[in-house]
Formats: C-alpha cells, sequence, structure tokens
C-alpha cells in the first residue's frame, strides 16, 4: 500500500525513515567528496528520495499526467497573454 493511501499511524510508522536523511546524506557526501559533480544539497536530495522510496511513497501515472497537464495548461495561458500583451504593446507603438 502507497504512503498517501495509508492510514494516519502507517504514515507515522513510515515518516521514521526521515530520521536517517541527515546521517545517509553526510555519509554520501564524505564518500564522494573527490567528485565535484556531488554536493551536499544532491546528496540529501538523494537521501530524501531513497527515504521515500522505503517508505511507499509515489505517484502513479495518472497523478504525475493530471499534474503534467494541469502545468502546460498555466505555461500555455502565460504564454498566450504574453503574446497579447506584446501585440497589445506593438499596436500602441504602431
Amino acid at each position: 500500500m502507497r504512503c498517501q493511501d495509508a492510514s494516519n499511524i502507517v504514515k507515522l510508522w513510515r515518516c521514521r525513515f526521515y530520521l536517517a536523511v541527515p546521517f545517509t546524506a553526510i555519509r554520501m557526501y564524505i564518500s564522494n567528496s573527490g567528485h565535484s559533480a556531488v554536493n551536499f544539497i544532491a546528496s540529501w536530495q538523494i537521501a530524501v528520495g531513497l527515504a521515500q522510496v522505503r517508505m511507499q511513497y509515489y505517484y502513479e501515472i495518472e497523478e504525475v499526467m493530471e499534474k503534467l497537464n494541469e502545468i502546460s495548461t498555466v505555461f500555455a495561458n502565460s504564454r498566450n497573454a504574453n503574446s497579447l500583451q506584446r501585440s497589445a504593446q506593438f499596436d500602441k507603438k504602431g
């Protein structure tokens, strides 16, 4: 069962994996300190992702597609608004 659908008690129990995030991030950062591509923020983000995998915190494809559609709609609306503003400014100048 995924974490989002679980009861509050189960969610609380699964949040125990977040306790290891600082230690995991520090360990990853120290072990990869010779590589310039891995900084502490990247190590932290990877550690959070690993904790979420252990918690079974994931999104289903329908949720992902719904969110992408929302983002694309907002992006398309903002592009249309910007193009309308530019055309209105052009009309005032012209």
